[in-house]
This record gives C-alpha cells, structure tokens and sequence, in this order.
C-alpha cells in the first residue's frame, strides 16, 4: 500500500495487480481492519485538498494526492467488503466530501468507486436497502446525482455516464419510473466534447430502450419522486406498461427537457 500511494498515477499498474491479489487472501477480519485505516486516511487527507478544485500533480512523475489514492484503494477493496461497509461506503460516496466534493480528481474517482459498488456482489443489497424520503438507496442515488448535476466537472462526465450505464440492469421491471429520470442525463450526453463520453451515452440510451423492450412497468406518479401514500394503489392510467413506444416517448420527452435541470426526483 505504501509503494502505491508514493508511486504516480501511471506507474501503479502492477501493484493494483498486486494489491488485488492481496486482498483476495485477506480474512474478513484484516478486510475490514485495511477499509477502516484507509477510511481513516482519507477523512484526513480531504481538508487537505486545494480549494481551486483541481488538485492534479503538476508533475506527471509525482504521485498523486493522498485523498485520490485512498479513493483508489477503496475502489479496490469493493469487492471484498460485507454488507455493512458496502452500505457505509455507499452512503460516505453520496456525501458533500465526496460526491459534492470541486476536487476534479475526487469526483472522478467518487464516480468509479459508486460504479464499483453498484457492480459489486453487495449492489442488489444495498440498492433495496432503505433510505428515508427516496424509498430505496437506489432512489437517493439518482436524487443525489441529480443534485450533483450542475456542479460536475468536465473531465468526471465519462464516469458519471458509466455509473448510470451500471445503474441501469440494477433497475426492477417494477420501478422503470426511474428511467425518465436518466434519459435526460443520456440525451445531453450525446452532445459532449469528448468522443468516449459521447459513445458511452449513445450506448447508455440503446441500453435503456433494450430495458424497456424486456418488459415491466412505468408508474407515472412515481416519476417526480412524489411518492404519496393514497397512491399506492395508483389508477391504472398512471401505470404504463414497459415497451420501445413507451420509451420513444420517454425520449421524447426527455429531448424537449434536456436543457432543463436534469435528473430532479
């Protein structure tokens, strides 16, 4: 752990290797014990950070911040970790130090660790898993990201783009209303600078419309997030039934919304 935080960001190729494999033999005692000291570490490496947002070595030989490397190094103890710490990580990444945090390299970083964790063997847990006023921890994820919205930074919007692509699969046919919600993230997407982002929300939006076409349902009233207790037992006419037309009109409608802010549930 050590060669890896002093060694630059170019440089740690086989020590992540290294480090992966470590942590593959680790008990899940010495597992929580190395997320706790790291944890740790990056609650004080974070006041540590400039103020200008951006953080980046000017040097391409020096190693990087130490609140990115420990990003990194919980990104790769993801996989290893039980429930309760997926669950506390989860949440630690959706707060204002991270997620909301204008370091440039923290917010990418924040977006691979939550895409590492939606992708992880905890995901289904955590995502059902209660959160007060969103329902589920899948539904303060996408409230959060929409919060986040406006104060992405450039170089994060490929990553961002990536964890809602992972989001996506983790969605039950019985709450595609979160779907309205992303289309418009995806659509703004298509229109970025950078080529990867570019493909990646291309790619995000034929992922969806293939959700779609599985089959499931739309509840309309659910869409804003206004989630009323008489409406449990919602109208027929407020639940649409999962399919490419439905989607198109999601498209659609998420094209007319596109400039306005996104994300908002």
């Amino acid at each position: 752990f050590n060669v890896f935080a002093q060694s630059p960001a170019d440089s740690r190729g086989y020590i992540t290797e290294a480090i992966t494999v470590y942590c593959e033999v680790l008990s899940k005692k010495q597992v929580e014990q190395t997320y706790i000291k790291i944890l740790g570490m990056l609650n004080n490496a974070l006041p540590q950070l400039p103020t200008t947002g951006r953080s980046e070595p000017p040097n391409p030989a020096a190693p990087p911040p130490p609140a990115h490397t420990m990003i990194d190094l919980l990104v790769l103890l993801v996989p290893h970790l039980a429930a309760e710490q997926s669950t506390q990580l989860f949440d630690l990444a959706l707060g204002e130090s991270l997620l909301g945090n204008k370091d440039a390299g923290v917010q990418k970083k924040t977006y691979r660790l939550l895409t590492r964790l939606v992708d992880g063997k905890m995901a289904s847990t955590v995502l059902a898993s209660k959160a007060p006023a969103h329902g589920t921890r899948l539904g303060l994820l996408l409230h959060q990201i929409g919060e986040s919205t406006e104060a992405v930074v450039a170089g994060a919007k490929r990553d961002r783009i990536a964890l809602l692509a992972a989001l996506v699969p983790k969605i039950p046919p019985t709450e595609l209303h979160f779907l309205p919600s992303i289309i418009p993230e995806a659509v703004l997407g298509t229109k970025e600078a950078n080529q990867a982002a570019r493909q990646s929300s291309y790619d995000l939006l034929v992922q969806m419309g293939e959700k779609m076409k599985a089959g499931g349902q739309v509840k309309a009233h659910l869409i804003n997030g206004d989630v009323d207790e008489d409406m449990e037992d919602a109208a027929p006419a407020n639940i649409k039934d999962a399919s490419l037309q439905e989607y198109v009109t999601m498209v659609a409608a998420g094209l007319a919304g596109a400039t306005l802010p996104i994300l908002q549930i």
